[in-house]
């Protein structure tokens, strides 16, 4: 299966559930940054991408989600990372994305993030 993306708004948060196996080389590959370009035009600013569901993802896929989280941050938005399975996590880890991002094992924590840093939704 490859990658799936569900978005979802809780609390002035846009959370896109992520799921299956992402790939860098697969025909869309390029699916959640053109998701993620798609939210900005329509004015979203704070995103979580819940990873609860992502199985596997490749270098590949790592670099694409490092050009997604570019887009993002370019555009003066924030993104959160939420529950990144053991392999996923080790990949992140490896690459020092820990440093780069904030990634949460507990919705209402990052989505409590974005509160803390704005002081209300």
């Amino acid at each position: 299966m490859s990658l799936s993306i569900r978005k979802r708004e809780t609390g002035g948060v846009t959370v896109l559930d992520l799921g299956g196996r992402w790939r860098g080389y697969t025909v869309e590959p390029d699916a959640l940054r053109e998701t993620l370009a798609g939210l900005l035009e329509q004015g979203e600013r704070r995103f979580v991408l819940n990873m609860t569901d992502l199985t596997d993802m490749d270098s590949g896929a790592l670099g694409r989600l490092v050009g997604s989280v570019t887009a993002v941050h370019r555009a003066d938005a924030e993104l959160a990372l939420l529950k990144p399975r053991r392999a996923v996590r080790q990949l992140l880890d490896i690459v020092r994305f820990d440093l780069v991002f904030d990634i949460f094992e507990d919705e209402e924590a990052a989505l409590q993030s974005f509160r803390d840093e704005t002081g209300s939704e």
